[in-house]
């Protein structure tokens, strides 16, 4: 691959590739390092992507495999990996849209909370619009897992949500 065709994938991929590597890693600086990294190993690799193939699936299948790896690294290590996203509250909401965005900050946290195995598949198929499909050959995993993790981080979250007070009948 050579640098005109890097180039282009990354003006046409880069900014998908980042909001992954941001699902991905959960931490800014954490994201931009898995970002670079996965457009170097693109690089290093001189991977031939075709043109009638899907190169997006490709990218967000070798920033998987490298955030993957890390976490192996790190566990290894007996690293705790465990972080919350940041979120601030604007201060001119109104108390209506204050609620609201209170539910999607708890949804977010739960989300960020849950295992990898169901966090990846839930973040491409809802973040991303990916089909299971495409999910499944970038987990390298069957496509009836996929389905199971989706469901399972379904009920997770939905059992969270109502240990947290939203979504029960009042």
């Amino acid at each position: 691959m050579d640098a005109k065709e890097l180039e282009r994938l990354v003006d046409q991929y880069g900014p998908q590739v980042y909001r992954f590597c941001l699902k991905l890693a959960l931490r800014k600086p954490d994201a931009e390092d898995l970002y670079q990294q996965t457009f170097l190993n693109v690089l290093e690799q001189d991977m031939k992507i075709r043109r009638d193939g899907n190169p997006r699936s490709l990218l967000f299948s070798v920033a998987y495999g490298i955030w993957r790896n890390e976490q192996r690294k790190r566990l290894r290590r007996s690293a705790d990996p465990s972080a919350l996203l940041e979120l601030e509250a604007a201060p001119d909401d109104t108390e209506g849209e204050a609620l609201v965005r209170l539910e999607a900050e708890e949804l977010k946290r739960i989300i960020a909370l849950l295992p990898p195995k169901y966090r990846i598949p839930l973040v491409l198929q809802y973040t991303f619009q990916m089909p299971l499909e495409e999910i499944s050959a970038i987990e390298r995993i069957p496509l009836g897992t996929v389905k199971s993790r989706l469901h399972q981080a379904k009920a997770l979250i939905k059992k969270k949500m109502e240990e947290k007070g939203y979504g029960k009948a009042q």
